[in-house]
């Protein structure tokens, strides 16, 4: 059964996604220091996050309130500072891969993380 914990993942992903090149930036310092379980490219599992969170469910809100918060962090720092706006996006944005887990963004997370 497909946890709902791995889904949290994306949070980090859909916090930096709508800052371009800096989000790539971003994820690629976390890769090099450890600190993000995002594996592989991170501009295509940015795209997969976006298309969730702004095609596919209603979470925008939740997604900008966890951007307003993580882009001023640290790349390391995010799960700390930004827990609750991160729990409510999780709450969000879960539900809706872990119904449609066959959907290709949700198998793309799922699979690089």
């Amino acid at each position: 059964m497909t946890s709902i914990r791995y889904y949290s993942v994306l949070i980090f992903a859909i916090a930096i996604s709508a800052c371009g090149t800096s989000a790539i930036d971003q994820c690629n310092e976390a890769q090099t220091r450890s600190c993000t379980v995002i594996e592989g490219s991170c501009g295509a599992y940015y795209d997969a996050v976006d298309n969730l969170a702004r095609s596919k469910t209603d979470c925008g809100a939740q997604a900008d309130a966890y951007e307003s918060c993580a882009v001023e962090q640290d790349a390391c720092g995010i799960d700390a500072a930004c827990g609750s706006q991160e729990n409510r996006l999780t709450s969000c944005v879960g539900p809706y891969c872990l119904s449609n887990s066959s959907d290709p963004d949700c198998v793309y997370i799922r699979d690089h993380t």
